[in-house]
């Protein structure tokens, strides 16, 4: 373990620095060799491991200046959530004394806990993580975490037994011993969701999965939330206990929340014919992923051209929305290369001119290699979808 090794702290700057540099050559892991000649070499890779996870940390803006001095490793990167998320989940436990957490991974959420509660016992089965994370709790000084190494399965019913939690936060591992990533099966995830749901505790429970997990049916008294951050739906949390209600999407950067009423609203009752349509909303993907998009359509007076298809269009311009994407339609055409060439010429369009596709084949950058574009400064937006099985192509400019 690199944090048992004396001079860890000198060696993972010193490797940050070389493959800051240069990416990672043989020659690089040479010259660190001559610069720690008696350090073992597994203690060289292990350090390559958290520089490469902790150089793509500062590079992502995913984390603000405070993480600054934060060490991850790749793995711990990839499943980390961003500090600005991380302060949405602690928010729902701002009232609690104490908190459990079951796995610690890089520790963000845990520092994010432990900012509004006056303790949080965290539990990591790696004991490599483990120590990652304490190496980053003790450089902040933090003297309200404790950090417990195990499996959760074995420490948290004797836990329970000693101490009382108003809150249990988890963030299970989203990797199967095989190594595959992001597990779209309940049972894969470590702890398995099922053994965390069914945790006998009454205060407030929350647990961080995949948003592309499809979980069929929820225990008495779950609901989801769906977190979206800079357009992308990042998270599905599981809460238990709190006042959010069912299908909740919340956009964490935009300080917007909408709420379904949960309403029988069926995309089929929400079309309507393309020849009214003036113009196109693109949703964010949470409200496609919370499954009450047509609910959000039929409140804001928006239809469906597809039962199929997430765009939504009207005969007059919606109003602004955080949840939406609003282009006005110049036209829509059948698909068809040939036309669609013809037409983009005629408008002008440069090759700065947006490509977005739903429900549509090919890609947009395989669209786009096959398209010439104008040397001028017009530019305008190209929808890819299908109506009623067949290829469509919508031209337009973007209004929000």
């Amino acid at each position: 373990m690199i944090f048992q090794y004396e001079q860890a702290e000198t060696l993972i700057e010193q490797t940050i620095t070389q493959i800051g540099k240069s990416p990672l050559t043989p020659s690089v892991i040479d010259s660190l060799r001559k610069l720690f000649p008696d350090t073992p070499y597994e203690i060289i890779y292990e350090a390559i491991d958290i520089a490469q996870g902790t150089i793509h940390a500062r590079q992502s803006g995913k984390f603000s200046e405070k993480y600054s001095d934060w060490l991850f490793t790749k793995q711990t990167f990839e499943q980390s959530t961003s500090d600005i998320i991380a302060a949405n989940h602690a928010s729902k436990f701002e009232n609690c004394e104490s908190v459990l957490e079951l796995c610690t991974g890089s520790g963000i959420d845990t520092f994010a806990l432990a900012s509004t509660q006056k303790a949080v016992t965290t539990i990591e089965s790696d004991k490599d993580i483990a120590a990652l994370a304490g190496r980053n709790f003790h450089l902040k000084e933090n003297t309200t975490i404790t950090l417990l190494e195990g499996k959760a399965e074995d420490i948290v019913p004797q836990l329970l037994t000693k101490t009382k939690f108003e809150g249990i936060w988890a963030d299970p591992s989203r990797r199967t011993s095989e190594g595959k990533r992001k597990s779209l099966s309940a049972k894969d995830y470590q702890p398995d969701l099922n053994w965390i749901m069914n945790i006998s505790h009454n205060g407030i429970m929350g647990i961080k999965i995949s948003p592309a997990l499809t979980l069929e049916q929820l225990p008495d008294g779950w609901v989801r939330e769906w977190i979206g951050y800079k357009n992308e739906c990042r998270e599905q949390i599981l809460w238990k206990n709190t006042g959010i209600c069912e299908g909740t999407v919340s956009l964490v950067d935009k300080n917007a929340i909408w709420r379904p009423m949960h309403k029988k609203v069926s995309p089929f009752d929400i079309l309507i014919s393309l020849n009214d349509a003036q113009f196109l909303v693109e949703p964010n993907s949470c409200l496609i992923r919370c499954g009450y998009l047509a609910e959000f359509y039929q409140n804001s007076n928006i239809g469906l051209f597809d039962h199929r298809i997430g765009y939504g269009i009207s005969n007059k311009q919606p109003p602004d929305s955080p949840f939406l994407s609003t282009f006005e339609i110049i036209e829509c055409l059948p698909f068809n290369y040939k036309l669609l060439q013809k037409r983009i010429t005629e408008l002008g369009w440069d090759k700065e001119t947006e490509i977005k596709k739903r429900g549509f084949p090919e890609l947009p950058d395989e669209v786009r290699r096959k398209l010439r574009f104008s040397a001028g400064d017009g530019r305008g937006v190209i929808i890819l979808s299908q109506h009623e099985k067949q290829k469509i192509v919508f031209l337009a400019k973007r209004v929000k």
